[in-house]
């Protein structure tokens, strides 16, 4: 599990705890005026209900735009079928820091399909809505700030250290896979510079062996040119392929399913640097600088198709780059699918956005969830 932190002094000024009062309070009255018999709480995955899961997710809005769907399989909405959904609460996660109070603008659709199979989604998010979806909410979300836990299992399902989304109005759970899409930036002024929240992983998980070494100025920069994410390596999900190199440089990305190296390319003009794998298939890419003084990077996002005879299957990936007018080549690597489909039987989608401009496609993990409650209240 990979964590991108950044901290920074956050201050919540009195007109910030003003409005959180504003809107909080006729919150909590609409909540108290459920008959308490009538609502009872689901927790899924309920193996987490009381620790800690074994990922971490950022939720639409919460530090960041973008939009972002969790795609819940009907094993998690048994207790559910026939009632209302009125309200969705998150958990943070139990990485110990504090989790500093900010806001979000979030809108949130909800929709839910017997022909939606969460090993199956779409990268496209207008396709994850087999039924049309239902606006639930739509409005201004308060984090709290939620202090620094005693250990990774110290969180609890109430303020500070989760945050509820009230439907109004409510959603009717009939069955099949529940399609919960959250679109949001976080408030000007009031950004929360890290809420993450708690995301169980499932077991399903590839492998990625590093084959050879690179070869340019770059390799004598940085060890691993290229590189894949083992956990997407599941059918169903997006997986990432990176690659490192020259700002503004032309690379490309060759797939082959057989090693046939090394062959030394100096007959190219490029002695030093060896082709591993037989090229089936290339795909191109701009090497684009992230951060001053470093390598840029290239990736190509993948969707593997969610069929379970793709389970075991193998394939391999190397770069060529160009530095300047000389031919360099990356690692190649030999990328082993899971032997399972995920077990989770869930999904997310997830699609970063570009200042208030939202991504109408994301990437695709069959392998996380969040953990989450539902409040369900009976007909």
């Amino acid at each position: 599990m990979v964590l991108e932190i950044r901290i920074m002094p956050t201050l919540v000024s009195r007109s910030l705890h003003r409005l959180r009062a504003a809107v909080a309070l006729p919150i909590l009255a609409a909540v108290a005026s459920w008959p308490a018999a009538q609502v009872t709480t689901l927790t899924a995955p309920t193996a987490a209900a009381a620790r800690d899961g074994a990922g971490v997710l950022s939720a639409a809005g919460f530090t960041r735009s973008m939009r972002q769907q969790f795609v819940f399989g009907e094993s998690h909405l048994a207790a559910a079928r026939g009632k209302d959904l009125v309200a969705l609460r998150f958990r943070r996660d139990g990485y110990v820091v504090e989790h500093p109070a900010g806001s979000a603008e979030i809108r949130v659709r909800v929709s839910a399909s017997l022909a939606l199979d969460p090993t199956r989604v779409s990268a496209s998010f207008a396709a994850n809505h087999v039924a049309p979806p239902v606006v639930v909410y739509s409005g201004t979300l308060l984090l709290p700030r939620s202090p620094a836990l005693s250990h990774r299992h110290a969180a609890t399902w109430t303020e500070p250290d989760a945050v509820t989304i009230p439907f109004v109005p409510v959603f009717r759970y009939d069955g099949g896979a529940l399609c919960v899409e959250i679109e949001g930036s976080p408030t000007p002024g009031a950004t929360s510079t890290w809420w993450s929240i708690d995301a169980e992983r499932a077991r399903a998980s590839g492998a990625v062996t590093m084959i050879g070494q690179g070869c340019g100025a770059t390799a004598s920069r940085v060890s691993r040119l290229a590189s894949a994410d083992a956990r997407t390596l599941v059918p169903g999900s997006s997986t990432r392929m990176l690659s490192f190199g020259p700002p503004a440089s032309a690379a490309v990305m060759f797939l082959g399913a057989e090693r046939v190296g090394p062959i030394d390319l100096g007959f190219l003009g490029a002695p030093g640097c060896d082709l591993e794998i037989a090229p089936a298939v290339w795909l191109g890419a701009a090497m684009q600088a992230r951060v001053p003084l470093r390598p840029a990077a290239a990736n190509v996002v993948l969707q593997l198709p969610g069929d379970s005879w793709l389970t075991g299957g193998a394939f391999y990936v190397q770069w060529a780059n160009w530095e300047g007018r000389t031919l360099t080549t990356s690692n190649a690597l030999h990328c082993q699918l899971a032997t399972n489909m995920s077990d989770l039987d869930a999904a997310v989608v997830t699609g970063m956005g570009v200042g208030i401009v939202l991504p109408v496609s994301g990437r695709v993990d069959v392998g996380i969830m969040p953990v989450v409650q539902f409040d369900c209240r009976a007909p």
